[in-house]
């Protein structure tokens, strides 16, 4: 099938960290960015800045092991009645043009019994009657307004039947930085027992004042992968966790191989550094959980969530129209004049941004053409998009040689099939063929295979819009037939 597949895989949740392989689109450019480093590897975290350092007192070891300490940490959690944190997971692109940072909740708040969930565009609520897990965002619409509706077994919340369904441990698996972690701490039968069954080391680390508060820090070490928790010793509260830094080679094209934190670092392009934050972290009971977000205007409920089909833009086959974009310049290349140019039958335009991501996405592409077949080169353009209003031309100094065209967009206009970070196929006609709204090395091989198809004469976009209808079809009966099999949606007392 040529349509790609937006559907994250099931994987073990809470198995050390989530697989890049599962990040959400909804982080945009950046959080696609982390798929590219699947192939890339991990190094051990890289230390971060502390909010403040910590004072003498509080740099003393504690008297018990580092391994001992997190354990007694872990059984805090699980024995708790309380606690609540406003929790969020930060992601720092690092790269030669400059720094990006994206965060999104990750908050858990749960006492005796209730609990309220809120991760990435997921929400779950549990109470003594039931477990109800619902989207927001874009995600509400994406999935169709459907509300998660189970019963409930017991009083305290066990793990494995409160993330039961698959597609709801899919869907929060595919955050940035995983699942909560909190969750396992604290209703998991024997937390994070993975990680002391591994070959680990465990050492203590640096001491620094984070939320305010001074906090101990555990580095778990296992392979080239290092783990940081940083513990407030006297809470026994966990107040950040740093997971491994992921490093990007500088040929993303070709390397199967993890990048060792070892070699020069003229070899890794950019650095990607992941954190969960668990702000105002605290076991003391409160009023009441936080305010609620909303269930779905329209909600749909149902007994098991169903995956929705991947969403065809509708503007595929479409000409873009001569308003949308404007021809700017053309770098001089050797590929013939400008009439020769325009005939060639297919044109790939990748969108850039003022964001640091631009130019490692045009090193990315760079890469891509230059390993491209020549006979394939010959019948395709290669452009770049600048901004509405951005005439810089140091976003492609470098790159003249590989580009043919750089158009200006109109600053009228922001069609969809522009965003930035994007690559879209068009023909001679200035059809859009297709569209990669996440243009990372981990899209690269069905890029090519579209350019492939076209080439051979296959209408992609017909077939497309096939694949989409038959997608339709099938979500439409297993939507149907979950819902029928659903619990009536009893709304706690203060309902979103």
């Amino acid at each position: 099938m040529i349509s790609p597949s937006r559907r994250p895989t099931t994987a073990p949740i809470f198995r050390r960290r989530p697989s890049p392989r599962r990040l959400p689109q909804r982080f945009g450019t950046l959080a696609a960015l982390l798929v590219a480093t699947a192939v890339a590897g991990c190094s051990q975290s890289t230390p971060q800045t502390p909010d403040t350092p910590a004072t003498d007192n509080a740099s003393a070891l504690p008297r018990t092991d580092p391994a001992t300490l997190l354990r007694m940490t872990f059984l805090r959690y699980r024995n708790s009645d309380y606690y609540s944190d406003r929790g969020f997971a930060e992601l720092t692109y690092q790269g030669e043009q400059g720094t990006e940072r994206r965060t999104a909740p990750l908050a858990t708040w749960y006492d005796r019994g209730r609990l309220y969930v809120s991760a990435y565009e997921t929400r779950l609520w549990r109470d003594d009657r039931q477990s109800i897990a619902w989207f927001v965002g874009d995600a509400a619409q994406l999935w169709q307004q459907q509300v998660l509706v189970q019963d409930v077994r017991q009083r305290r919340p066990d793990l494995e039947h409160l993330l039961s369904d698959p597609a709801l441990v899919t869907a929060i698996a595919a955050g940035q930085a995983g699942p909560p972690p909190q969750l396992e701490w604290m209703f998991a039968e024997n937390p994070m027992q993975k990680l002391f069954d591994d070959d680990a080391q465990f050492v203590y680390g640096d001491v620094a004042t984070i939320d305010q508060v001074p906090c101990r820090s555990v580095n778990v070490t296992s392979g080239n992968e290092r783990f940081t928790f940083w513990i407030d010793t006297t809470q026994t509260l966990i107040r950040r966790v740093d997971l491994p830094s992921l490093l990007i080679p500088t040929d993303q094209t070709t390397s199967d191989q993890p990048i060792e934190p070892s070699q020069p670092p003229a070899n890794v392009a950019a650095v990607v550094q992941l954190s969960i934050h668990l702000r105002d972290a605290t076991r003391s009971q409160r009023t009441g959980p936080p305010p609620m977000d909303s269930f779905p205007a329209a909600p749909v409920t149902v007994a098991g969530l169903v995956t929705p089909p991947t969403v065809s833009p509708g503007w595929l086959g479409q000409r873009v129209s001569g308003d949308r974009i404007q021809l700017s310049r053309r770098p001089a290349t050797n590929r013939g004049d400008q009439d020769q140019i325009v005939r060639q039958p297919w044109a790939c335009l990748l969108s850039l941004s003022d964001s640091p991501l631009a130019g490692h996405q045009l090193d990315l592409l760079r890469q891509w053409v230059s390993r491209m077949p020549a006979d394939l080169r010959r019948k395709v353009l290669i452009g770049a998009v600048l901004p509405a209003g951005d005439s810089s031309d140091d976003r492609i100094v470098g790159n003249e040689s590989m580009l043919d065209l750089v158009y200006q967009q109109a600053p009228s206009q922001d069609p969809s099939w522009l965003l930035p970070g994007s690559l879209t196929v068009l023909d001679h006609q200035g059809r859009i063929q297709w569209h990669e709204p996440h243009f990372v090395s981990s899209t690269l091989p069905q890029i090519g295979a579209v350019l492939a198809d076209l080439v051979n004469g296959v209408n992609v976009p017909q077939r497309i819009r096939q694949q989409q209808r038959q997608a339709d079809e099938e979500f439409r009966r297993s939507l149907e037939k979950q819902h029928s099999a659903a619990a009536e949606l009893i709304l706690p007392s203060h309902a979103p």
